[in-house]
């Protein structure tokens, strides 16, 4: 879903860990399915009609469901104003002809690249349907830069995803990294990674990671 299916791979993704609206939404959904692309140098179209995901939901009275289901269907749309720049739209209805609640996912991306920068962004929602109640709405975003110096490179990134649900711990996560290519498909990174909780009974905190990737 969105643009961050393009570094599902550990050894595409220069960060350690996973955007927070990411795991809290989709959490690296994949898919298998039937996809039809159509893509050119101003923009591209994705029409997918995969596998679907269940996850455990928490309604407003705080009793726990399954929502989604076996079948999901949705896309992206992009356009290319100028060379390096892109904007993206997803959209994902998943649970289709399941007995379960269903919920979708809505997104907006774009991503820009020059010489050897990078910067890219996400929104994304995801809309719960409980049924014979409102609707809840998980949201948040994340915002990454990253820059190479020949085998050396530096990633930030920051991020924030709230629940829809009042009472609910909203994190703003800022992330950031070094990395160094050993070889073509060996990368050593290093992360560090501050939380802070919009929670009156909970505590910022702070995560450090290390990683060593190898591609085959």
């Amino acid at each position: 879903f969105g643009i961050d299916h393009r570094v599902y791979p550990s050894i595409d993704r220069k960060l350690v860990t996973v955007p927070i609206v990411v795991r809290g939404t989709h959490n690296l959904w994949n898919d298998n399915g039937v996809q039809l692309v159509a893509d050119s140098r101003f923009g591209s179209a994705v029409m997918f009609v995969v596998n679907g995901i269940e996850v455990e939901s928490i309604d407003r009275a705080g009793r726990r469901f399954m929502s989604g289901g076996a079948t999901a269907a949705g896309g992206r749309l992009c356009v290319r104003p100028v060379s390096g720049l892109e904007f993206g739209w997803s959209y994902a209805d998943v649970g289709i002809g399941s007995d379960n609640p269903g919920f979708y996912l809505t997104g907006g991306d774009f991503e820009y690249n020059h010489h050897r920068f990078n910067l890219k962004g996400e929104y994304i929602t995801l809309v719960c349907n409980v049924l014979g109640e409102q609707d809840l709405v998980d949201r948040g975003f994340y915002l990454q830069g990253s820059h190479h110096w020949r085998r050396v490179f530096v990633v930030n990134r920051l991020g924030r995803f709230d629940r829809g649900l009042a009472g609910a711990e909203d994190v703003t996560r800022f992330c950031a990294g070094v990395g160094y290519a050993v070889g073509q498909t060996c990368e050593v990174r290093l992360e560090t990674q501050y939380n802070r909780i919009s929670h009156p009974a909970a505590s910022d905190f702070t995560n450090g990671y290390a990683q060593v990737v190898v591609g085959f």
